[in-house]
């Protein structure tokens, strides 16, 4: 959580650099941060009420920002695989993964589902699997806010650091990445099936 205090700035640079400054509130799998006058909490998920949500949420990000990196058929059979309820569901209960829900919470009360992180623990690092906020909560903090928490979650078990595979043509995440502190550690082609390969770049962060 981010603790107001009269002495410290809303500024977006200056709230995310104040890393310790993570409480987590009463339940166990609820985390809350407050950013100027935008909070967000981030959920655990579990695979039976919210792989649906989650799903919802890929094909939403997917088929608006992947098209110009990804033909059409591609990105179907991707999310398909890898994002359908039933893959979400296999990969909680049974890979090992972990989903987040970022939730936006506005001054008039209302709660909102805003994107998602799937990550995997092993080998003293955290997999950052899936990373996905929806084009109308881009730039408002919230991608910043999970990655905060992300960071506390890697400090917190002990991880030595975080990584990710990203997309070689997708500029823009490549870009932020580095901003975030992650460095391009090798590349990686992966045959996913139907003569689709995923041709990406490793990146990662070191705590």
């Amino acid at each position: 959580m981010y603790l107001p205090n009269e002495n410290i700035s809303f500024n977006i640079s200056i709230c995310f650099s104040l890393q310790n400054f993570y409480i987590c509130i009463s339940l166990e799998n609820y985390y809350k941060y407050f950013l100027s006058v935008m909070s967000y909490s981030i959920s655990v998920a579990d695979s039976v009420g919210h792989s649906s949500l989650i799903a919802s949420i890929a094909s939403n990000v997917w088929r608006e920002y992947y098209g110009s990196l990804l033909s059409g058929k591609q990105i179907d059979y991707m999310l398909e695989k890898f994002q359908s309820e039933e893959a979400i569901r296999n990969q909680i209960d049974n890979d090992g993964y972990k989903y987040l829900i970022i939730y936006e919470h506005e001054s008039n009360g209302l709660s909102t589902p805003v994107g998602y992180m799937g990550i995997k623990y092993g080998d003293c690092k955290i997999f950052l699997s899936k990373f996905y906020i929806l084009k109308t909560a881009r730039g408002k903090g919230a991608g910043r806010a999970a990655f905060d928490f992300l960071l506390s979650e890697g400090h917190r078990t002990g991880a030595e650091s975080i990584w990710l595979t990203v997309n070689k043509g997708n500029a823009d995440s490549i870009s932020l990445y580095k901003h975030l502190g992650f460095d391009i550690v090798k590349e990686q082609v992966a045959d996913i099936g139907e003569g689709y390969v995923m041709d990406d770049f490793v990146m990662e962060k070191i705590f």
